[in-house]
């Protein structure tokens, strides 16, 4: 009730009882002679109410207060408290405070919290994390994170994944190789036929003088020969075209040079139409 019984002497002699009030965070019960201190996590305002109160959610008492204001409030790093609360509590790695501030939940996916932290922290970019983290995980090289959780990485724009390089490898395809951060296509005059991020080779190294007609080329077959050349018998260097053949077009060999006026495919011989043996 807040109030006690106390008990004076009068100048008569005679005994005099009366009640006094209980002093700020202080409290009675009914019929008391005494008045006790609120409890850890309580409080009492004299004019509120007689009975000490629960400090509220978020905030604590460690002594018993007497006030409301009293009730210190839980604003450390991820701090929280329930109603009544002594102290304040805080919240563990892989959680953050919910939104009422008396309690925790898990991080979401691709986040996390080492804890003691009000919020979980979104991943780096390029990594990824499954629910209730301490800690993310980065993709492997080439890859960037897809936010699935059942296949939470993939190859970034421009990069292939191929099973001859491993399951968990992104890599250049073929008629392409790494520049940078990106794969890019073979420029012309070379060529690439296997998986990785290797330089394209150029074809004159495989046979002297050789070009490609176009970008990306996946092969050495795509080395050609340019125009007035043809390749030689060893396949090893690009000749020149002798004197009276036609020039013809580029990728020509030792067997498709047309011989000016002597190699057709019908010539007239003696006024009647011929075909070649």
């Amino acid at each position: 009730m807040g109030l006690w019984l106390a008990k004076q002497t009068s100048t008569a002699s005679a005994l005099r009882m009366f009640c006094k009030r209980c002093k700020n965070g202080w409290f009675s019960d009914r019929e008391a002679s005494s008045c006790d201190t609120c409890g850890p996590g309580q409080y009492r305002n004299i004019e509120a109410t007689p009975q000490c109160q629960s400090c509220p959610k978020a905030k604590y008492s460690a002594n018993g207060a007497i006030s409301l204001t009293g009730c210190t409030d839980c604003d450390g790093g991820g701090e929280f408290s329930t109603s009544g609360a002594a102290f304040c509590s805080v919240v563990g790695a892989g959680f953050e405070l919910n939104a009422a501030s008396n309690g925790f939940t898990p991080c979401k996916l691709n986040f996390y919290s080492i804890g003691a932290e009000d919020r979980c922290e979104p991943c780096p970019v390029g990594s990824f994390s499954k629910p209730q983290a301490s800690n993310c995980e980065a993709c492997p090289q080439y890859h960037k994170a897809t936010g699935n959780i059942l296949d939470p990485c993939e190859c970034e724009p421009s990069f292939f994944k191929h099973e001859s390089e491993g399951a968990s490898s992104c890599t250049c395809k073929p008629g392409s190789m790494l520049m940078g951060k990106s794969c890019e296509v073979c420029e012309s005059g070379r060529f690439k036929d296997w998986y990785g991020i290797e330089s394209c080779k150029l074809c004159k190294t495989v046979i002297k003088d050789s070009v490609t007609r176009w970008n990306e080329s996946v092969s050495v077959a795509a080395c050609v020969y340019p125009r007035n050349t043809f390749l030689s018998v060893d396949g090893k260097v690009c000749e020149q075209i002798m004197t009276g053949a036609e020039e013809g077009v580029e990728g020509m060999t030792l067997e498709t040079i047309t011989i000016g006026g002597f190699l057709e495919d019908e010539r007239e011989v003696e006024g009647r139409s011929e075909v070649p043996r």
